[in-house]
């Protein structure tokens, strides 16, 4: 509450500042808008790097920012729809929501039980000192759920990312080495060895060829057997 009051005085003199300039302030706020812009670009510039060079981790920093912009954006706008007042947090309850879809849910589903059990802990918790609150028997605040569902989400990297390796399906398969082949064929092999083609879509190689091509997910390029590109 502290911190919320002297941040509310600091917004209300930076206003009256303003208002004592002699165009009401108008230059700072365009000014203030255009770094707003500028800012906002550099992050859209920063995503696309991310997106492109990231890999997996890029396609999922990707989703977290926008899954977290837009839900934040229609929770705002939404604010009054249903009854909430303007010291209602919307932004930790878009970050909360987005990790808890986006990791919590799928991480916990692979590392059932245990955790599912980390992920459910600490909502569990919260939902008995609910309880608690209403039969009277506690009369400590209520923490808020966002932040068990951040809390949550938190033991559950954790212990995925202290647990040792269970098996050997955990680690990351390596491509299949390629075939030995006889000198005295090497020129046949040469000759009509594959050619393999990768458009602008193709965003991972696959680790086996043959596999590939068994489960179509190769096709045949009719120009490059043409001999036109």
């Amino acid at each position: 509450m502290r911190i919320r009051k002297q941040t509310a005085e600091l917004l209300e003199r930076f206003r009256a500042f303003l208002a004592r300039l002699p165009d009401q302030g108008r230059t700072v706020r365009v000014l203030a808008g255009l770094v707003l812009f500028l800012l906002a670009f550099g992050v859209l510039v920063a995503l696309n790097v991310l997106l492109r060079a990231g890999g997996l981790w890029g396609d999922l920093a990707f989703a977290l920012v926008v899954t977290t912009a837009v839900l934040w954006a229609l929770t705002r706008a939404t604010r009054v729809l249903l009854g909430r007042d303007k010291q209602f947090r919307a932004f930790p309850r878009a970050v909360s929501a987005t990790v808890l879809a986006l990791i919590g849910l799928p991480v916990a589903v692979v590392t059932w039980p245990l955790g599912t059990a980390l992920l459910l802990l600490p909502l569990a918790a919260w939902g008995v000192v609910l309880l608690a609150r209403h039969f009277g028997a506690v009369r400590h605040d209520l923490p808020p759920l966002w932040a068990a569902a951040l809390v949550g989400v938190g033991l559950l990297v954790l212990f995925v990312g202290l647990r040792p390796s269970l098996s050997s399906a955990d680690r990351v398969p390596r491509a299949v080495p390629p075939a030995r082949v006889d000198e005295a064929d090497a020129d046949i092999a040469e000759r009509f060895r594959p050619l393999l083609f990768f458009d602008s879509g193709e965003q991972r190689y696959p680790l086996d060829i043959e596999d590939a091509i068994a489960d179509g997910r190769m096709e045949m390029c009719r120009a490059g057997v043409r001999g036109d590109g």
